[in-house]
């Protein structure tokens, strides 16, 4: 029969490595974090007033759903769903929001 030795003594080389770097981590005080790449700059979306106010009627008269209005009305989804969600009248919507 084989002689095993005790499991504190056989202890996987990757998990000295581990704590290793642990260590290193602790004593220069942060963690280590991967480096995130810049974020891409892109081009807003430009719409008009009378697009963005007429999408808006449509929208909340359930002449047309949401995606519909953007792509025929050529207006952001994000704003035009904020502006559908307000309580003001569409008119005030848009020109105050701007």
């Amino acid at each position: 029969m084989r002689a095993v030795a005790p499991r504190a003594a056989r202890a996987p080389a990757c998990c000295a490595v581990r704590a290793a770097r642990r260590q290193d981590a602790v004593f220069a005080g942060v963690m280590p974090r991967a480096q995130l790449s810049p974020k891409p700059k892109t081009k807003r979306k430009q719409w008009t007033r009378n697009n963005m106010i007429e999408a808006v009627k449509s929208v909340r008269e359930k002449k047309m759903g949401l995606k519909k209005a953007v792509k025929l009305y050529n207006v952001p989804k994000t704003t035009l769903q904020r502006f559908v969600h307000s309580d003001q009248p569409p008119e005030e919507v848009v020109n105050t929001n701007i």
